[in-house]
């Protein structure tokens, strides 16, 4: 598995953990409709929470992983080729390390 490969990965997983628990907040705020008023407020808030905390990881926890640096804030997209706007990235901005070696080499 190259360093692409886990780095994408990485921001997969807190991508669509931030965006199902937003989901299910804005369900169970509009749940309140047919349920009794209290718990759905009180799961949505928890949710919400969730989501947001979902976030920060996606934007603070992905770190490289030779030098730890905090390669997530800075970029968003770690495909090989580009996507619209995105550029590919070819190398940590912290350490220089290429993005397509291996992570045990």
């Amino acid at each position: 598995m190259t360093i692409r490969e886990l780095l994408a990965r990485k921001k997969n997983r807190y991508f669509l953990a931030m965006v199902g628990t937003a989901v299910l907040a804005i369900l169970s705020a509009q749940a309140t409709y047919f349920f009794l008023p209290g718990w759905p407020i009180a799961l949505a808030l928890v949710l919400a929470v969730a989501a947001i905390s979902g976030w920060f990881a996606y934007r603070f926890l992905v770190r490289c992983p030779r030098c730890k640096g905090n390669i997530g804030a800075k970029y968003t997209y770690f495909g090989k080729r580009g996507f619209l706007l995105f550029r590919p990235v070819a190398h940590c901005p912290f350490c220089g390390v290429s993005l397509d070696e291996s992570v045990g080499a």
